[in-house]
C-alpha cells in the first residue's frame, strides 16, 4: 500500500517525465529528466516557484461542480445598512453588502473616491482573520474608512515628497510586481485544475484508516521481549498477552479496539499503516511502559472533513505540477543559458584544483565577470544575466560566512536555485507582459495597495516616527494612572456558613470571632439554607479574585487576612457568615519592573497621535469630503 499523500514519511515528490532539451544547454540536459524536480525540491532550488503559488481555485471533481463553499459572514453584516449623505444634501441607506451600490463613493480625497466595496473588502478581511473586538460594526466601518482616507492623504504627501523615487521603495515595488504578474499567469494555468471523484476516493481511502489494535504494556522490556519470543516460537500472541497479565507482568489485552490513526503516536501509526492483519508489531516505548500490539483489522471511516482534505491535497499537487512545467516552459521559449561560460560555475572543478578554498577567496574573482552566462527574451525585452550577478546571489546566501572552506554541495545547490529563480523571473516577467497580465484591473488594484501599504510605511518611518521621545516623567505619569492594570488581584478562599436568617448568620460571625472552630459552629447552628436552594454563593475551597466578588462583599474584603470573620447579606433572603482561609494579598509591580513594557504603550500613543496631527495637515493640504454618516 503507498503512503498516503501528506503523512510524513518521506518528502512528496511530484514526478515530472519532460524530456525537452533546453537549447542543447549542458546545465539544462542535466536536470530535465525524471530527477529533476526531485533534485530541485531537495536542494530548495523552489523557493521562488513556491513563493509564486497564487491561493488555488476551489477544488471540484470532474463533471460534478463540487467546490468548496465560503465561509458566511456574520448575519449582522449582511443585513447592515449604513448612511451616505449624497452631494444634494440627501441621505441614502445602503446595505453594506450590496454589490449594486458597491461603487458608492464613502469619501474622496483629492479626487480619488473611497468607495463601498474598499470598505467592505477590508471589514470582511478583518472577519476572517478572526480580528472579533467586540467593536460595534458600524463604529469599526467608521475606522477603517479613517484609516483609508490617512492611506489616500499620505500616498499623496509621499507622492509630493518623493518617496515613491527612493531605490528602496522601488525595488519593492518591482518586486511586488513580478511577482503579482508571474501569480497572475499561474493562476491561469490552474484555473482548470481538477480531480476527479475516482481519484478522491483513493487518497482518501489510505488517509480515512482506523485500526483495531490488541496492545499490551509492559513496564519491563524484558518482559516485551520475552513475549515476541513466544510469539516467534509459535505461541499465539492474545494468549501469551493474557497470561503475562495474569502474572503481573503486563497491562492490557481484551477484544482489542479501534483508532484512527492520527489519534495514535505518530511512529505507532506509520508502523500500523504498513503491518498487515494478524501480524505483530516490534516493541515500541511509550512514557514509562514498552508496547507491543498486534493489528486485528483495518477499515475505512467516514468522515466528510477528510474527503474534502483528500480533494484538496490533490489539488494542490496537481496544481503544484502544472506550475511547475508552466514555469520550465517559460523557461524553454524565453531563455538560453551558455554552457561554455557557465564552466565559470562548476565549483566541483574549481574546488577540485583549490583543496581547502575559502568563499573570501572564490567569490571576488566571479564577482568582476561581467560575461553574459544567460540571455532571457530578445529585442527590447531582451535581458542579459551575468556570471557576477548569479555568483552575487550565491555569495548572498552563505550565511555562515565567507572565512571558511566552501562546500562543493552546497555550492552547487545555491548555484541551481539562484539560476533558475532568476530565468523564472526574467521569462515570467516578458511573458506576463506580452499577455498583458500588467493591463488587467486585477493586476493594478494589487499594484495601487501594495503601493499604498509600502509608501504609508515609509512615511511613518521617515517622518512620523523620527523625532519621538519618550520622557522618563510621562512614562512614569502612564504607569501611575493605569497601576490597577500593573497590580495582582487580592485573592481569597472563603469557607462559608449560609442562612435564611439574619439574626442566625450574625450569631455564628461573633462565635468565629469570639474564637471557635468554623466546624463546630457548623455543626451548632440551625436556620442553616440548604445547599441546593436557589441564588446560593458558593465559596467554599475555590481560591477567588476579590474583584469576582458582589460588591459590597469586594469592599468589605478589601485587606482581607487569613482568619478574619465576615457577615454578609446577600441576595434572595439568603445570609453568610464568611472566613478567610488563604489570603494572597494584591502586589503592585514596580515601575523598574515594568519601564520597557509602559514605554512600549506610551510609544505606541506618541506615534498615533504625531500620525493624527498629521493627518489633519494633510486634509488642510488635500480636498477630502466624508459622505458616510457617523454613527456617533
Amino acid at each position: 500500500m503507498n503512503w498516503p499523500v501528506g503523512w510524513p514519511r518521506r518528502p512528496s515528490v511530484i514526478s515530472h517525465n519532460k524530456k525537452q532539451q533546453r537549447h542543447g544547454c549542458r546545465f539544462h540536459r542535466e536536470y530535465l529528466m525524471n530527477n529533476r524536480l526531485i533534485a530541485i525540491i531537495r536542494s530548495g532550488l523552489m523557493t521562488l516557484f513556491l513563493s509564486l503559488l497564487t491561493a488555488l481555485p476551489a477544488f471540484s471533481f470532474a463533471g460534478s461542480g463540487m467546490a468548496t463553499e465560503p465561509s458566511a459572514l456574520d448575519g449582522e453584516l449582511l443585513i447592515l445598512n449604513v448612511s451616505v449623505r449624497q452631494r444634494n444634501g440627501d441621505i441614502l441607506q445602503v446595505p453594506i453588502f450590496s454589490e449594486k451600490y458597491a461603487d458608492l463613493p464613502l469619501a474622496v480625497v483629492d479626487g480619488e473616491p473611497i468607495v463601498l466595496a474598499d470598505v467592505t473588502r477590508e471589514l470582511a478581511a478583518m472577519h476572517s482573520g478572526r480580528e472579533e473586538t467586540g467593536t460595534p460594526v458600524a463604529q469599526k466601518l467608521d475606522s477603517l474608512l479613517d484609516r483609508l482616507v490617512a492611506i489616500k492623504l499620505i500616498r499623496l504627501e509621499s507622492y509630493n515628497i518623493g518617496f515613491d523615487r527612493t531605490p528602496d521603495v522601488r525595488k519593492q515595488l518591482d518586486n511586488f510586481a513580478l511577482k503579482a504578474m508571474v501569480q497572475g499567469l499561474l493562476a491561469r494555468e490552474v484555473a482548470e485544475v481538477r480531480v476527479s471523484e475516482e481519484e478522491v476516493d483513493e487518497l482518501y481511502r489510505e488517509m480515512a484508516v482506523e485500526v483495531q489494535l490488541l496492545t499490551y504494556s509492559f513496564k519491563s522490556e524484558s518482559d516485551a521481549e520475552a513475549l515476541l519470543a513466544a510469539v516467534e516460537k509459535g505461541s499465539d500472541f492474545k494468549e501469551a498477552g493474557a497470561a503475562a497479565v495474569a502474572d503481573g507482568k503486563a497491562a492490557g489485552g481484551g477484544e482489542g479496539k479501534f483508532s484512527r490513526l492520527n489519534d495514535l503516536f505518530p511512529e505507532i501509526a506509520r508502523a500500523a499503516y504498513d503491518m498487515s492483519t494478524g501480524e505483530v508489531s516490534k516493541i515500541f516505548k511509550a512514557d514509562q511502559d514498552f508496547l507491543v500490539f498486534q493489528l486485528l483489522e483495518r477499515r475505512v471511516y467516514d468522515d466528510p472533513a477528510v474527503r474534502q482534505e483528500a480533494a484538496s491535497r490533490l489539488v494542490q499537487k496537481r496544481s503544484r505540477e502544472v506550475q511547475y512545467e508552466y514555469l520550465e516552459a517559460l523557461i524553454d521559449k524565453h531563455a538560453k543559458v551558455d554552457e561554455e561560460v557557465e564552466q565559470a560555475l562548476d565549483f566541483a572543478t574549481i574546488l577540485a584544483a583549490n583543496p581547502g578554498m575559502r568563499g573570501s577567496e572564490l567569490f571576488p574573482k566571479l564577482s568582476r565577470d561581467k560575461r553574459t552566462l544567460a540571455t532571457v527574451g530578445s529585442g527590447a525585452d531582451q535581458v542579459q544575466i551575468s556570471v557576477a550577478q548569479i555568483a552575487d546571489k550565491i555569495k548572498a546566501s552563505m550565511y555562515h560566512g565567507l572565512e571558511r572552506e566552501m562546500e562543493v554541495e552546497l555550492l552547487v545547490k545555491e548555484k541551481e536555485k539562484a539560476l533558475w529563480n532568476t530565468l523564472v523571473a526574467e521569462a515570467g516577467r516578458i511573458e506576463a507582459r506580452r499577455e498583458g497580465i500588467d493591463q488587467t484591473p486585477e493586476f493594478k488594484s494589487k499594484m495601487t495597495r501594495f503601493e499604498e501599504e509600502v509608501l504609508f510605511d515609509t512615511f511613518m518611518s521617515k517622518a512620523v516616527v523620527p523625532g519621538i521621545t519618550i520622557p522618563e516623567e510621562e512614562a512614569r505619569a502612564y504607569y501611575q494612572e493605569h497601576r490597577a492594570e500593573y497590580t495582582s488581584p487580592l485573592m481569597l478562599k472563603l469557607k462559608s456558613l449560609v442562612f435564611n436568617d439574619s439574626g442566625a448568620a450574625q450569631d455564628a460571625v461573633a462565635k468565629l470571632q469570639a474564637g471557635s472552630d468554623f466546624n463546630w459552629v457548623s455543626a451548632n447552628v440551625e436556620n442553616l439554607a440548604d445547599g441546593d436552594q436557589p441564588g446560593i454563593l458558593k465559596f467554599d475551597g475555590v481560591l477567588l479574585a476579590a474583584g469576582s466578588l458582589p460588591d459590597t462583599l469586594h469592599h468589605d474584603l478589601e485587606g482581607a487576612q487569613v482568619g478574619d470573620v465576615h457577615f454578609y447579606a446577600g441576595e434572595q433572603g439568603l445570609y453568610y457568615a464568611l472566613q478567610v482561609e488563604t489570603a494572597f494579598p494584591s502586589v503592585t509591580k514596580p515601575y523598574e519592573d515594568v519601564r520597557q513594557e509602559v514605554g512600549r504603550i506610551v510609544y505606541a500613543q506618541k506615534i498615533n497621535e504625531a500620525l493624527e496631527e498629521w493627518v489633519a495637515k494633510l486634509k488642510e493640504a488635500y480636498e477630502t469630503e466624508i459622505f458616510l454618516v457617523r454613527n456617533n
